[in-house]
């Protein structure tokens, strides 16, 4: 489950809605949902390989520690997208896009969070975690007075490239070696 925040109120202050994005982020970064927890830990229960068992000890302690020194579970804190869903019936006294930035900037010295974000053309690292189209902000208007936002962090990893190729299937093991 996503980290998410809600609000109802009909008026609701830029200092409490920066405070509740920090902590958000401090939450999603330090600590894992208990579900998902609790999958590790029966896993370590059932596992038979040494070696498995040793990686998902290794995983568990981790979590121990991060949440133990309020530290981010991961090195790379990850690429920020916010999904929200704001209400046409709550009013905001202020900027939303520049508050939520503001947090991210809060948070990425505070949390910390690494700083992952450059600027496309020179390379210079922002140290904020802020740029050009950083954060993605998804925002959705909805009925009613709800503020609703979730948050992906999303790592880089996944970013790295591949290669594709095709094998027909009338294709051999070398074939296969070569791809």
């Amino acid at each position: 489950m996503l980290p998410s925040l809600s609000a109802f109120d009909c008026m609701l202050a830029e200092t409490k809605f920066r405070a509740a994005i920090v902590e958000m982020l401090r939450r999603a970064e330090i600590t894992l949902p208990e579900d998902v927890v609790h999958v590790l830990r029966r896993s370590r229960a059932r596992e038979r390989n040494r070696i498995a068992r040793l990686q998902l000890d290794c995983m568990l302690r981790n979590l121990e520690l991060a949440k133990n020194l309020r530290a981010p579970i991961c090195q790379d804190t990850g690429t920020l997208t916010f999904f929200i869903q704001l209400g046409s019936g709550l009013k905001l006294d202020f900027d939303l896009k520049k508050s939520l930035s503001k947090a991210v900037a809060q948070a990425t010295r505070e949390v910390p969070l690494r700083a992952n974000i450059v600027d496309p053309l020179t390379r210079k690292n922002t140290g904020t975690n802020l740029g050009m189209g950083q954060p993605f902000v998804h925002l959705e208007l909805a009925p009613g007075k709800k503020l609703s936002i979730d948050l992906l962090v999303k790592g880089a990893g996944a970013e790295n490239w591949s290669r594709l190729f095709m094998l027909r299937p009338t294709d051999e093991k070398n074939a296969i070696k070569r791809a």
